[in-house]
C-alpha cells in the first residue's frame, strides 16, 4: 500500500527529473501531511529546482508562495488519482492558504501526464 511519503517521494522524483521545465513555474509549494506518515515538504519549482523535508528544528524555513494542508490518507488518493485536488478544497478536504493561483498551478503540474 502506498503511503504519503511515497507520494511525496514520487512527486520530488518527477520535479527533478523535469528539471529547468519544472523551475519555469516560479513557485514555492509548501506541503503539510497531518496523520500518520505526514510531515513537512517545501517543493522549489524555480531555479535551483529542489525538494525538502522540513525538519522541527530547521534553522531557516524559506517563504512558500502556498501551503497546502492535506490529511496522509487523502494525499495518497490525490497521488493515486483518486481524489480531485481542485474538488478536494472545495469541499474542505484540503486547505491551501498563500497563493491559490500557485497551488492551482503546481497540482496541473504534478498531475500532469498521469
Amino acid at each position: 500500500m502506498e503511503t504519503a511519503r511515497d507520494v511525496i517521494v514520487g512527486w520530488s522524483s518527477k520535479l527533478l527529473a523535469m528539471g529547468a521545465r519544472a523551475g519555469d513555474l516560479g513557485i514555492t509549494c509548501r506541503f503539510l501531511v497531518e496523520g500518520v506518515g505526514g510531515g513537512a515538504w517545501l517543493f522549489r519549482c524555480r531555479p535551483p529546482v529542489a525538494v525538502t523535508e522540513e525538519r522541527e528544528n530547521s534553522a531557516v524555513v524559506p517563504d512558500a508562495d502556498c501551503t497546502v494542508v492535506v490529511s496522509a490518507d487523502d494525499l495518497v488518493l490525490w497521488g493515486a488519482g483518486k481524489l480531485n485536488p481542485q474538488a478536494a478544497v472545495q469541499s474542505g478536504r484540503v486547505r491551501v492558504s498563500g497563493d491559490g493561483s500557485a497551488a492551482l498551478r503546481f497540482g496541473f503540474y504534478i498531475d500532469e501526464g498521469r
